[in-house]
């Protein structure tokens, strides 16, 4: 085994071009199968943070086969959902949009949460309302 590590060794100093693109292309392959890796691990196999993240759901819309995970469940669906679901403990529901707030001289873009009070439960947090 050690002479065919140094017969290896001696082929890659022999052409050094040839040995610096390879190892490059490998440093790059390993670099994005572990940055892949780090994306899959938090997105499929972490749970959410809340308290007892991992049981929570979220349901999206198929139509036809296809599903429409853009537009989200409506208001009217959910509430079927929730009058006819036998196994989910908590059902809520919530639809995010853009808001515009403006004070006369300034504008400023926020993404607005629209949620049922069973969200604020589940979740185990207080709503706060800010006053102007």
């Amino acid at each position: 085994m050690l002479f065919d590590i140094r017969y290896a060794l001696r082929l890659l100093l022999k052409s050094p071009g040839f040995t610096f693109i390879t190892v490059m292309i490998l440093s790059c392959g390993l670099a994005l199968t572990l940055y892949m890796y780090s994306v899959i691990n938090t997105i499929m196999f972490t749970p959410l943070p809340y308290p007892d993240g991992k049981n929570m759901v979220l349901i999206n819309p198929t139509v036809n086969g296809v599903s429409l995970s853009d537009s989200g469940v409506n208001f009217l669906d959910y509430k079927d959902i929730k009058s006819r679901s036998t196994t989910l403990d908590d059902v809520g529901y919530f639809y995010a949009e853009r808001a515009d707030i403006s004070d006369g001289s300034k504008a400023v873009s926020y993404m607005a949460i629209r949620n049922t009070p069973e969200m604020f439960s589940y979740a185990k947090v207080q709503p706060s309302v800010a006053g102007y």
